[in-house]
């Protein structure tokens, strides 16, 4: 399906980038960087969250472990292809995998 909508999994150096560009994140929001998990110094996957809780801009790392649950409400962060469809085409196939 991500090579339908032009989609990538974004490398994890995107993470850090985001959090460094991204100082207007509105309060409360956490963006999820769709990547292959990175492990951490004891070996548990983690993948990257860019967010603004309580404590302010934060990069924190999250369960990356493919059995993992994430809520249905998580909003995730992907790469674009170099080679994308053009607009029109990917809002149509987006809006055909959505439920109505």
């Amino acid at each position: 399906m991500l090579d339908t909508l032009a989609l990538n999994l974004p490398r994890p150096r995107s993470g850090p980038q985001l959090r460094i560009q991204y100082l207007d994140q509105p309060m409360g929001e956490f963006l999820i960087i769709a990547m292959e998990p990175i492990k951490t110094w004891s070996g548990e996957p983690i993948i990257l969250n860019v967010a603004n809780g309580a404590a302010g801009l934060i990069l924190i790392g999250q369960d990356g472990r493919a059995e993992a649950e994430m809520p249905a409400t998580s909003r995730f962060v992907f790469a674009r292809s170099h080679q994308s469809a053009p607009v029109a085409e990917l809002l149509d196939q987006a809006a055909a995998i959505l439920p109505p």
